[in-house]
């Protein structure tokens, strides 16, 4: 997807280079926030022209008199409701998109978890076969007491030395791999910060969805009250929810554009944040794991030690008709030795890439689908909002400015005198002479009668 970069007000089309890094100009270190930002303002014009334009036409209309030609308001009311309703219908689609995203995030953070596990499960079971070595190592210095040290069989005093040299060998895979301050414990924190950003993220898309469902329901009410107060009070309080609308369309637009961007080549994207050989080996997951050092120690030590094993069960047999006393300490050795053997292969589920390749690409299958997806009916459902709700201004103006005001009763001001019914008043007062019927003036008594008799004491 190309983007619109904002260079020294020269406005050209690039296309996403997926390189985030900082460079040392300066200048094309922000090209591509540049470019997601100029579509940031496109949104806040709108957003502002929306306003405007919805603000002046409900004030023009409000200094507009009531229209005195009883025109039918049916169609304008029906239209009102009907964009509401749609309001109420993308909202609800914009609430399934929130949920979509959460899933989307709780999948990510489950993989992420897992990896987390690996990681955590693989360190400990270092621990255990370093230990494991240590019992070989003593056992094998028990054989050695008991057999003769002038023989030839050297490959006991050779095993014991292969244990001691590459017991710390899987000491420094451990700490070159699985230290507590190494890169991948980046995941923790990670995880953290996922988990805060998502609970920030669904409640207050929620809260921003709420505004605009909120001023639908209180226009159908208004329109089925045919509450001309209630309508104005409707329309500012959607000048308010085009704002907050725009703001969502804002954040998800972005959004939309940045994860697409990423789901086109998510590896080229990851690998930029890192030049860690090891973080590498786990994202790429090479056929051959030549190159990486950690992993080149773990197979040397894994290799010789299943090597010594082998050599030792070789010269048991020869060993023990030699020197009896070995035979039950030739068993625990072959023990201890399928045990460590065993730990390595424990080990091996952790330490090489197939299963956290796989969990990486499950995080990668949760941001680019169900997040993504997300996001793009949430971005949907906040731009059909905005233009309902621009749309639901302008008719609500017209309407309530055609509204007159409810006839509680006799409008004294504007109903002639004759229409009146007063019953001290005589049917024959309309007629009056034409000294009683001057200007502001009326009889309440016909015929210039004598009024009725006073009862003040």
């Amino acid at each position: 997807m190309p983007r619109i970069a904002l260079i020294q007000s020269n406005l050209h089309v690039i296309e996403p280079s997926f390189d985030y890094r900082i460079p040392s100009d300066g200048i094309q270190a922000n090209l591509y926030i540049m470019s997601l930002l100029f579509y940031a303002f496109v949104c806040i014009a709108v957003c502002l022209t929306f306003f405007i334009i919805a603000a002046i036409t409900s004030c023009c209309m409000c200094c507009k008199s009531a229209d005195e030609s009883k025109r039918s308001l049916v169609c304008q009311k029906i239209i009102i409701v009907l964009l509401s309703l749609l309001i109420v219908t993308v909202c609800a689609i914009g609430v399934y998109g929130n949920i979509s995203c959460k899933n989307g995030v709780d999948l990510m953070q489950t993989h992420l978890n897992n990896i987390q596990n690996i990681k955590t499960n693989t360190a400990k079971g270092i621990n255990i076969c370093y230990e494991n070595m240590l019992d070989c190592n003593s056992t094998l210095k028990v054989l050695s007491d008991l057999t003769d040290a002038q023989s030839k069989h050297g490959v006991i005093s050779s095993a014991i030395n292969t244990i001691n040299e590459y017991s710390k060998q899987l000491v420094t895979v451990k700490n070159d791999a699985f230290s507590s301050n190494h890169s991948n414990d980046v995941l923790s924190i990670l995880i953290d910060k996922v988990e805060l950003f998502e609970t920030i993220r669904f409640y207050g898309t929620l809260g921003l969805l709420g505004w605009p469902l909120y001023i639908a329901i209180y226009l159908i009410l208004s329109i089925l009250c045919n509450s001309k107060i209630n309508l104005i009070l409707g329309s500012v309080q959607a000048l308010i929810g085009i704002i907050l609308s725009w703001f969502l369309v804002l954040i998800y637009l972005i959004g939309a554009m940045g994860v697409s961007d990423i789901c086109i080549n998510p590896t080229a994207v990851v690998t930029n944040f890192t030049s860690d050989p090891h973080l590498l080996y786990y994202i790429n997951c090479p056929v051959e794991s030549a190159g990486i050092a950690t992993i080149d120690k773990y197979n040397s030590v894994k290799t010789s030690i299943k090597t010594r094993s082998s050599s030792l069960n070789d010269k048991a047999n020869e060993t023990i008709i030699a020197f009896p006393k070995t035979k039950a300490v030739f068993e625990k050795l072959d023990t201890e030795f399928d045990r460590l053997i065993g730990c390595f292969d424990q080990v091996d589920n952790g330490i090489y890439c197939q299963i956290a390749q796989k969990e990486y690409t499950e995080i990668l299958k949760a941001f680019c689908y169900p997040f993504l997806e997300g996001i793009d009916a949430l971005l949907g459902a906040a731009l059909i909002s905005c233009v309902s709700l621009f749309i639901v201004i302008l008719m609500s103006a017209c309407t309530w400015s055609s509204m007159g005001h409810r006839n509680y009763g006799i409008d004294y001001f504007q109903t002639p005198l004759e229409a009146i019914d007063d019953p001290f008043r005589s049917p024959r007062a309309g007629k009056s002479s034409k000294k009683n019927t001057g200007p502001g003036y009326h009889s309440l008594y016909a015929d210039n009668s004598t009024p009725p008799p006073s009862y003040r004491m």
